[in-house]
């Protein structure tokens, strides 16, 4: 993605050419940086490589506007789907890898609203489309912060999926509170 947002890619990305990787030469392994004891040993190189790719990415996002144009696998075209996406993502890993150590850090407030919502109008359709999911057959869902205001309700109907469509009876009902 970095080299689709740094280039301003309309179009997808040859699929067969892995060069925009720009993976590190050596592969051999070595003692990697880390703060914490549970990475001993990886690929050498490769810790640099993921730390210059995400200060790479950083910078493309701040000097690129979220209304520019640029090719995503989504329908919408812009600098903006793809940092919602890493955005998403970078907190869901870091929490994660932080909660395996025990030092997790609060996420922003908003951002699992936003997590949820990015799923089921963005992930959910596509990954239905991708893996030629069978048609909802009307189930419906509903994921409810206990903690909060959070309420969204999930309609699976033929191939469409659509978030708060309704207020209704639902087949599945999840509660639960924001993980901090």
């Amino acid at each position: 993605m970095t080299r689709i947002i740094r280039k301003r890619l309309l179009e997808q990305p040859d699929s067969t050419d892995l060069t925009f990787l720009e993976l590190p030469r050596t592969t051999r392994a070595g003692r990697c940086r880390s703060t914490h004891r549970i990475v001993d040993r990886c690929q050498w190189g490769l810790t640099d490589w993921f730390a210059d790719g995400a200060s790479a990415l950083e910078s493309l996002f701040r000097n690129s506007g979220p209304g520019e144009p640029v090719w995503t696998w989504s329908r919408e075209q812009t600098t903006g789907f793809w940092l919602r996406i890493q955005t998403i993502e970078a907190a869901v890993h870091r929490w994660d890898a932080e909660n395996a150590i025990g030092v997790a850090q609060p996420v922003e407030a908003e951002l699992p609203g936003d997590a949820v919502g990015h799923t089921f109008e963005i992930m959910a359709p596509a990954r239905r489309a991708w893996t030629q999911a069978p048609p909802g057959s009307g189930e419906r869902f509903r994921l409810r912060q206990s903690d909060g205001t959070g309420d969204w309700t999930v309609h699976f109907d033929g191939d469409d999926v659509r978030l708060n469509e309704s207020t209704g009876p639902c087949d599945v009902e999840l509660a639960g509170r924001r993980r901090t």
